[in-house]
């Protein structure tokens, strides 16, 4: 069944570690973007503006991935790479007991939104 909120989300998550944690992070997500808004796809919670993806989350049993488009992480790679963060194409995984990088969290969401200030599509088709 096709999950339709992030509470329906929530409630599939058993950890409550985990459960506490994306509370945190959709927290800070909504006080420092209030104009995003939320929207569940593909069994993710994710932030959209605009009609365009902007950074979506998936707790899987080890870490946090944390979702961007292939844009945002090509443009960070060399610093994600230098700091040792571990990332694929499209997400950085932060494992449960480490600590958030807020800082660097906002500077990809900011890349993001500028990037993607005319795009209206859910991808970014450039």
């Amino acid at each position: 069944m096709a999950l339709k909120t992030f509470d329906e989300y929530m409630q599939k998550i058993q950890n409550e570690g985990q459960k506490s944690r994306l509370r945190e992070v959709f927290s800070w997500v909504e006080e420092n973007y209030p104009s995003l808004e939320r929207r569940v796809a593909w069994n993710t919670p994710m932030y959209m503006e605009h009609g365009t993806y902007i950074i979506g989350f998936t707790a899987t049993k080890n870490h946090l991935s944390i979702g961007y488009e292939v844009q945002t992480l090509q443009h960070f790679k060399e610093e994600l790479e230098e700091r040792e963060v571990d990332h694929a194409q499209m997400i950085v995984r932060t494992p449960w007991g480490d600590e958030i990088d807020y800082d660097l969290m906002r500077r990809m969401i900011d890349y993001t939104r500028e990037n993607k200030k005319d795009i209206t599509s859910m991808w970014d088709p450039r």
